[in-house]
C-alpha cells in the first residue's frame, strides 16, 4: 500500500450513498421539438438517470419519473370526453328533446357506439395522428 493508493470502491459503498431524485422542471414532452419527439431524445435525461442508479445497484422510483402534463391528467381528458359525448348529434335525424336539452328516447346500441366513437376521436384524434406518424417513421 503506497502512500497515495485509492481506496476500492465496492458496490456495497455504493448502495449506501445517498442520491437525491431526479427533478424535473415542467413535463419535457409538450416543449419537445419535432425531431425529439420522433426520437424520443426528450426522455435521454431519465435514460441516463437509470444507467446512473443501475450501476449503484439503485432503481429509478416514482420520484424520478416524469410528471404527467396537464393535457394528459384525468381530470383534464375526462372533461373534454364528456363535453364531446354530450355535443353529438345523429345526423340521420334531429330527436325530439325535453326543456333540459336531453333526448327523450332512449339511444339505439348503433347511435351509441356513433356517439362513443365521435367523443373518442374528438378527445384523442391529435395525439392518435401523431402517434400514427410517429410509428411510420419508426418503422420505415
Amino acid at each position: 500500500m503506497g502512500l497515495f493508493s485509492k481506496a476500492k470502491t465496492t458496490r456495497d459503498d455504493l448502495k449506501d450513498e445517498a442520491i437525491p431524485p431526479m427533478e424535473w422542471k415542467d413535463n419535457p414532452e409538450t416543449s419537445a421539438n419535432i425531431l425529439s419527439s420522433l426520437t424520443f431524445t426528450w426522455m435521454q435525461p431519465m435514460f441516463s438517470r437509470a444507467s446512473y442508479l443501475r450501476k449503484r445497484g439503485k432503481y429509478l422510483q416514482q420520484e424520478d419519473l416524469v410528471p404527467i402534463a396537464e393535457m394528459d391528467k384525468s381530470e383534464h381528458v375526462e372533461n373534454l370526453f364528456d363535453a364531446a359525448y354530450n355535443s353529438y348529434v345523429p345526423k340521420a335525424k334531429k330527436r325530439k328533446t325535453d326543456e333540459g336539452g336531453q333526448a327523450k328516447e332512449k339511444d339505439t346500441p348503433e347511435e351509441l357506439e356513433k356517439r362513443l366513437v365521435h367523443a373518442l376521436l374528438a378527445t384523442c384524434k391529435r395525439r392518435l395522428i401523431v402517434a400514427g406518424f410517429i410509428k411510420f417513421f419508426n418503422t420505415v
